[in-house]
């Protein structure tokens, strides 16, 4: 079983496939596989952001999945969590506060130190062609065009992060 965040995300949906998914609401659930995978992208420079678009894209994409890391390696022994990255953490974007909020948290998942049977890891895709962000581009008909990858070949990345006990890595895709 594993639990996750970003219930509607397409990366969330092909992960169902290797194993039963479970929402983390309120209390952290008894299991030991967890997918952070919720974000928020508001596709806007950043003057063009108010201040309330900005909070929201550091609470959603850096505040929340780090709270919840926190709670998860204090409550589960033999947890082993995959927190979803991008590639705009590395190479900036249009969009620089999920630029920054994506990098604050590559930056977490390589230097959090955790015990040695808990692990922590990152991936960092670039465009995920059939995810729900990159429907909603202006360029969408040029993406499914490119050779991008999809959130089946993003989930089978992080399934293999987790079987493997990949740790204090993120792994660009």
């Amino acid at each position: 079983m594993i639990a996750v965040t970003g219930m509607g995300s397409t990366i969330i949906k092909e992960l169902s496939a290797y194993d039963e998914i479970i929402r983390i609401n309120k209390a952290i659930p008894d299991v030991d596989l967890f997918v952070l995978a919720a974000g928020v992208m508001k596709g806007l420079q950043w003057l063009e952001q108010n201040h309330e678009d900005i909070i929201e894209t550091f609470l959603v994409n850096t505040f929340t999945p780090v709270t919840l890391c926190e709670q998860i390696f204090t409550l589960r022994p033999h947890a082993r969590v995959c927190i979803v990255g991008s590639a705009s953490g590395f190479n900036g974007s249009y969009d620089m506060a999920y630029a920054m909020s994506k990098s604050a948290i590559h930056t977490y998942v390589e230097t959090r130190p955790i015990d040695e049977k808990q692990r922590l890891f990152a991936v960092a895709p670039g465009i995920i062609k059939d995810s729900n962000m990159a429907k909603k581009r202006h360029d969408y008909a040029e993406i499914l065009k490119g050779d991008y990858i999809t959130s089946k070949e993003v989930a089978k990345w992080i399934m293999g992060g987790l079987v493997e006990g990949t740790t204090g890595e993120v792994i660009r895709l």
